[in-house]
């Protein structure tokens, strides 16, 4: 096996033609994602959910969540996650909490 230096490659016709092919192609998804991003928020403001825009784009939920916070769209639903440590309120399984069952 001959050792090239990277002064020695030069890719064949068809693979620089698919590497050009993907170089355009990423720099047009470069373009729309900023597109994209710009007009979301509008679309956030009209009542379109995040998950409604991920799907329509591909991108995901996260994407938009992100841009709703930025943009301070009223949330659609409370968060189903919530902070893991101890509240005054009630206990949300008082079977986990100690003395809580008898058996304990």
């Amino acid at each position: 096996m001959t050792d090239m230096t990277s002064d020695d490659y030069t890719p064949d016709t068809e693979t620089t033609q698919l590497f050009a092919r993907y170089k355009k192609a990423r720099e047009a998804e470069k373009k729309l994602l900023a597109e994209v991003k710009a007009a979301a928020p509008a679309q956030l403001h009209a009542g379109a959910t995040t998950a409604q825009l991920a799907k329509l784009t591909g991108l995901s939920d996260e994407v938009f969540r992100r841009i709703a916070r930025a943009e301070g769209v009223e949330r659609k639903r409370e968060p189903t996650v919530g902070s893991l440590k101890p509240t005054d309120g009630p206990v949300a399984n008082p079977r986990r909490t100690k003395g809580a069952d008898p058996q304990d």
